[in-house]
């Protein structure tokens, strides 16, 4: 039986936890009613609640200019396409460490982990992207983080802890190979941990915005999230001018143009959540088992 106590503990705690949930709405909603008003004519900071001055143009201009649409095409593929092969290649990679008979297994592990704390540097980063010619290149946005020691230690953990070795074994006594149980029997029983990798792999492409402003030199191919930051800190007016030209508008509001940008990148990401949210707990706790 709930008690009076009881009772007002849950009414303080939810409405404390409201105002939290409140606070972590709030920005986002400042940024969409900021990307809806024309701030060349409201001043920000009578900006509170609802749209002042309301205008589509920032979503005009964004859906208009070649420049928006083309970083925005690469995000996507790059999401897709570097999700896909993260996934797929750091669950064969965290099999294969699973197996307590694979040759130099322990010491794998260790360089591996190793990857964890020490990196080579921004300038040996830099030029192995040149001499494997990956600078302004596709493919030097995906390729440098399709492997993660992070996410292969937790994905070995949930191979070890969730996979039944007997399975395994009857398997290997009906005649398949390793091929063959890792595609038709352990990737269909690992949907929590592969959702878990698959999202964090997917925020982590779609956000990445440093490395196309490192490879991306030529200006072109460059994802969204790079061309929003050199939006949001590069010389406003110039940039404001140059969608302006290209949109055949006049005077843009530019920071209607910004959070405008903000808003449609977020989107596709926030809208690949609620389809892994039931598999994120599940993966995350039983991958975080340690062997």
């Amino acid at each position: 039986m709930v008690t009076g106590s009881e009772k007002k503990f849950d009414i303080f705690n939810n409405v404390i936890m409201f105002f939290v949930l409140l606070l972590c709405l709030y920005p986002f909603w400042y940024v969409f009613i900021l990307s809806l008003s024309d701030v060349n004519q409201v001043d920000t900071s009578k900006i509170w609640i609802v749209p002042k001055a309301f205008t589509l143009m920032g979503y005009k201009i964004f859906f208009s200019n070649p420049k928006f649409i083309d970083a925005l095409f690469v995000s996507v593929k790059r999401t897709v396409i570097g999700t896909l092969l993260s996934v797929l290649l750091n669950a064969m990679f965290a099999y294969a460490l699973s197996k307590k008979n694979l040759i130099g297994r322990k010491l794998i592990s260790m360089f591996l982990l190793i990857t964890m704390y020490f990196g080579g540097g921004l300038i040996p980063f830099f030029l192995l992207l040149k001499s494997l010619r990956l600078l302004n290149n596709f493919w030097g946005l995906v390729l440098p983080s399709l492997y993660g020691a992070w996410n292969i230690f937790v994905m070995r953990a949930y191979f070890t802890s969730s996979i039944p070795e007997s399975l395994i074994e009857s398997a290997v006594l009906d005649g398949a190979n390793d091929i063959t149980i890792f595609f038709e029997i352990v990737l269909p029983l690992s949907l929590p941990i592969l959702a878990t990798i698959a999202l964090f792999s997917a925020v982590g492409h779609w956000n990445d915005w440093f490395t196309g402003q490192l490879i991306m030199t030529l200006g072109q191919g460059i994802p969204l999230s790079t061309l929003l930051m050199r939006i949001l800190f590069g010389t406003q007016r110039m940039v404001a001018l140059q969608i302006s030209a290209s949109a055949k508008v006049n005077l843009p509001p530019s920071e209607t143009i910004k959070m405008a940008a903000v808003i449609v990148a977020m989107i596709p990401i926030l809208c690949v959540y609620p389809f892994l949210q039931k598999y994120f707990v599940k993966g995350i706790m039983i991958g975080a088992l340690k062997e």
